[in-house]
């Protein structure tokens, strides 16, 4: 059986592979998070500000967080912080702030998570703080599905 070819880089979106979450904005910002197999992808397509509540995403499903990824986008300025809390101005996940260079497009990973903290309950809430500047690029999240 062969593979049918992508039409665009939203098509895995409209072939039933994706679970949309509900995203929220503090004072600025626009995007979109999906999940996809046992990643969230979280696509931060205008500039947040550094904020405390930058953004929030409702997950749908219980999941212990085993990975972050932040991609920056060439585009957002100059370097940025972000931070993950489980709930809004919850614990955060990292276990302090995800760095970026400033430059260009980077690829930063957490260096720890904390472990009293990665497990999201379903229909829980990931939290994110913007700090230093301002940021636009993408988050990827690995986790393991629970119960």
């Amino acid at each position: 059986m062969a593979f049918e070819k992508p039409k665009s880089s939203n098509w895995w979106k409209t072939q039933g592979g994706a679970v949309e979450c509900s995203i929220s904005f503090g004072t600025s910002g626009a995007g979109t998070a999906h999940i996809v197999g046992n990643k969230l992808y979280i696509d931060v397509t205008a500039t947040l500000t550094a904020e405390a509540a930058a953004m929030a995403v409702t997950v749908p499903i219980a999941m212990r967080v085993i990975d972050v990824m932040v991609v920056r986008n060439g585009t957002a300025g100059g370097g940025f912080t972000v931070d993950i809390l489980n709930g809004v101005g919850g614990t955060s996940i990292t276990g302090g702030a995800l760095a970026a260079a400033s430059g260009d497009t980077d690829v930063v990973r957490a260096t720890e998570l904390d472990d009293a903290a990665f497990d999201i309950d379903k229909d829980g809430v990931l939290s994110f703080t913007v700090g230093t500047a301002t940021m636009a690029g993408n988050i990827v999240i690995d986790f393991l599905p629970t119960t």
